[in-house]
């Protein structure tokens, strides 16, 4: 008689408790994201301000250091002086068409509205299309003015490592969530169980009152 009200109410609090671990659950993932994204971003505009000071004069700057940088950032760096591409052919693996990527930035850079203001210091960042490989990239640049010139600095990291790392974080959230709200309705089912069991052991020894009364009656007197 009680199996029917315990399927409804488990299905009720095994409802609300897999909503409420599900939102937390978003919540939590939706944090850690931004934070993997942050510290990424983070590792940019790090690399971003070390050769935009050696360009300024607070460094040395060579091909071998801009090859170091890339390899550190995982990105590829362009500079033009005024204009006129550095000679640096750059140290990013095999697979990349530096040149498509670097005009794609300078493009994309220029609809930011990057060199438009002369004599002044501008930075932009944006995101890349993805190329045929299917890799994402992220751009930071700027235009530094220099003595008598302006200086365009590109540096364009590869996050499809980053990319790849927050899809399987969300997978791993998903798979949590599944495994908690499997053992939340094993929970809720042996919880409602319990708070039943004294109604069902009172409607059984009102069943067993009855048909001894009814037993009594029955019998002549």
């Amino acid at each position: 008689m009680l199996r029917p009200l315990s399927r409804k109410l488990t299905l009720i609090f095994g409802t609300l408790t897999v909503m409420v671990l599900g939102i937390a659950m978003a919540v939590t993932c939706k944090m850690a994201v931004n934070q993997y994204r942050v510290s990424t971003d983070l590792l940019l505009s790090r690399t971003f301000t070390v050769i935009e000071d050696a360009i300024t004069g607070k460094g040395s700057i060579s091909d071998s250091w801009l090859a170091r940088q890339e390899a550190a950032a995982i990105s590829v760096i362009h500079i033009e002086d005024g204009g006129v591409p550095l000679a640096f052919s750059g140290a990013r693996q095999e697979g990349i068409d530096r040149e498509k990527l670097i005009a794609g930035a300078k493009e994309q850079a220029k609809s930011a509205g990057l060199g438009g203001l002369h004599g002044k210091k501008q930075r932009v960042s944006f995101d890349l299309p993805k190329d045929r490989a299917g890799r994402s990239y992220r751009c930071m640049a700027a235009a530094i003015p220099y003595k008598n010139i302006t200086v365009a600095l590109y540096v364009i990291q590869d996050n499809t490592t980053a990319e790849k790392h927050i899809l399987l974080m969300g997978w791993q959230y998903l798979g949590l969530w599944c495994i908690g709200s499997l053992a939340l309705l094993v929970i809720c089912r042996f919880a409602v169980g319990r708070a039943l069991k004294p109604t069902e052991e009172a409607m059984l020894r009102q069943r067993e009152f009855v048909a001894a009364a009814g037993h009594e009656l029955r019998s002549p007197l």
